[in-house]
């Protein structure tokens, strides 16, 4: 399965845990961002997942509309509320302080400037794969993983 996920769902936190068990995080920084990277970047995700792979991609609008394109069922969405956007925006600083990665400063400071509309589109596209979470609360990834695979079968 395919699972979008907002930054600061814990992607790659999840996959550390399980050792890259049949989990992958499918960086997209690492994709050069020319026209059409984002239709490369679904198809090895679709390829992976195909293999057997969960694989985690990006939340971006390129990669969300290249997905359903590509017509590939199990394809599910992990976000938070539109509520939680103060704590969002705090998890996703201290994440950056913590790291000092680049990515992890572009993904706070396109929090702090478009969180709503993201949270939107992602909400509306959202209803048009097999599945989502609205994170509302403290959740476990891992569970959440798990109702998404019993919904794939």
């Amino acid at each position: 399965m395919i699972i979008i996920g907002y930054p600061g769902i814990g992607k790659s936190s999840y996959v550390r845990s399980k050792g890259g068990l049949r989990t992958i995080d499918l960086e997209s920084s690492c994709f050069i961002k020319n026209e059409g990277w984002a239709t490369s970047y679904s198809a090895v995700a679709v390829d992976l997942s195909k293999q057997g792979f969960d694989v985690f991609v990006s939340s971006h609008d390129e990669v969300r509309q290249a997905l359903l394109k590509s017509g590939y069922r199990s394809v599910f969405a992990v976000y938070p509320s539109l509520a939680m956007k103060r704590q969002w925006l705090k998890r996703l600083e201290v994440r950056y302080h913590k790291t000092l990665l680049e990515k992890d400063l572009r993904s706070l400071e396109r929090a702090k400037s478009y969180y709503e509309a993201d949270i939107g589109d992602l909400k509306k596209d959202a209803s048009k794969l097999r599945g989502s979470f609205e994170i509302r609360k403290d959740y476990d990834l891992g569970k959440v993983l798990d109702q998404f695979a019993y919904m794939a079968l």
